[in-house]
């Protein structure tokens, strides 16, 4: 699970649900690694006009771009709208909560950056940080380290237990082996030896 890709659904500007945002110059979907921090570029090309006025009515809050990858959440858009184009804010970033195979929360948001003037049939390259976080938390999520509740301090009490008990089996066994090999011998002779 660890890598594959995470691919959500949206509202696209007729309303209807489908794939995510495309990215025009690797023609695939806008998508997450799981459990891996990366960034992301993708170019979302303006093609029609529907699709430019609902950036515009993204941009004035008059519509919300309803996402979900297993948990709903919102792709902002923030930018200004002119009277022949729009400035579209080019970086967002997401966050991203998972525990044992299952992403818990999403947010995204955006981070001010350049913006970008578009119109119709313009190329906006969006790039952002994908963060995953392990649990509820927001420690770094690793998820070859999680032990029950996700949590690396879980880990490290099992492995601190562990070798407690490898070094008290280990510790046990050599006093045996001098029991009988030195202390025994040594006692049966002096009891011997006594009587």
């Amino acid at each position: 699970m660890n890598g594959q890709p995470v691919y959500m659904q949206c509202k696209n500007s007729t309303g209807l649900w489908g794939p995510g945002p495309m990215c025009h110059a690797l023609n695939e979907e806008l998508h997450f690694l799981y459990g891996v921090d990366h960034l992301i570029n993708c170019q979302w090309f303006i093609e029609t006009n529907a699709q430019y006025n609902f950036f515009k009515r993204l941009i004035d809050r008059e519509a919300l771009y309803g996402s979900t990858a297993y948990i709903p959440f919102s792709l902002p858009v923030w930018g200004i709208v002119e009277a022949d184009h729009i400035h579209i804010d080019i970086h967002i970033n997401f966050v991203l909560h998972a525990e044992r195979g299952q992403i818990l929360g999403i947010a995204a948001y955006p981070v001010r950056d350049k913006f970008m003037p578009a119109k119709l049939m313009s190329v906006v390259p969006i790039h952002g940080l994908v963060k995953w976080f392990a649990g509820h938390t927001f420690r770094d999520y690793y998820p070859h380290t999680t032990f029950r509740t996700g949590s690396t301090l879980d880990l490290y009490f099992a492995v601190i237990f562990g070798w407690c008990i490898m070094v008290f089996l280990l510790t046990t066994m050599l006093l045996v082996w001098y029991y009988r090999n030195h202390l025994r011998p040594k006692l049966l002779r002096s009891v011997l030896k006594n009587e």
